[in-house]
């Protein structure tokens, strides 16, 4: 859904920041839109950085919402988001940023430390650029070697790694076995990614 401008509700994430259970599912494309006026986020809602949820503190009368519920739709099983009357939709985590912090996030996204989109509580949230939010993506389903960048390259009957740093794929070397592959590229990825390593 590229516009809405009502307000979405879903069911509560578990008290540790998991994911949603139920609810509506909302399709949203990638925009980095300006927040409302963070005063109106600081009225509407309710933030608990221990839980990471948010909640409607304020609604409209025809608002389908409660007060105290848990505010945002889970988005392609990935984050939450949120349709905030003439402003349009937002993810969550972005709303969550300008009420802690009282700024937006801009151009800058917001990285989840864990992976889990869901999980909003404050310590696992941090403001992050395009490439170091791609840095902590998760293992691919069809990945075989258990470490990101880690494939068998058949052509040379090696076991291939590689890491992709400020959007340039770099061949760090193909090895004999997938052990010796996977410490070279994990050196080798901690020393470009730093505090957003992730090898999956």
């Amino acid at each position: 859904m590229s516009s809405n401008t009502n307000n979405v509700t879903a069911t509560a994430p578990s008290s540790e920041g998991g994911s949603t259970r139920g609810g509506p599912v909302f399709v949203m494309p990638v925009q980095h839109k300006p927040l409302p006026p963070i005063e109106l986020l600081r009225t509407l809602f309710s933030y608990s950085k221990r839980t990471g949820i948010l909640r409607w503190k304020t609604i409209r009368k025809s608002s389908p919402a409660k007060v105290g519920e848990p505010a945002g739709a889970s988005y392609e099983g990935r984050y939450l988001i949120l349709g905030l009357y003439k402003y349009g939709l937002f993810a969550v985590h972005r709303l969550i940023y300008g009420i802690v912090t009282g700024q937006d996030p801009g151009v800058k996204e917001i990285d989840h430390r864990n992976g889990n989109g869901f999980d909003n509580r404050w310590k696992n949230l941090r403001l992050a650029t395009r490439n170091e939010n791609c840095r902590n993506a998760r293992l691919r389903i069809d990945n075989k070697s258990g470490v990101k960048g880690v494939f068998w390259h058949k052509a040379t009957q090696a076991w291939q790694a590689v890491v992709v740093v400020n959007n340039k794929k770099i061949n760090v070397g193909r090895y004999s076995s997938p052990e010796a592959a996977v410490e070279n590229l994990k050196r080798f990825r901690k020393s470009q990614h730093q505090q957003f390593t992730n090898h999956g």
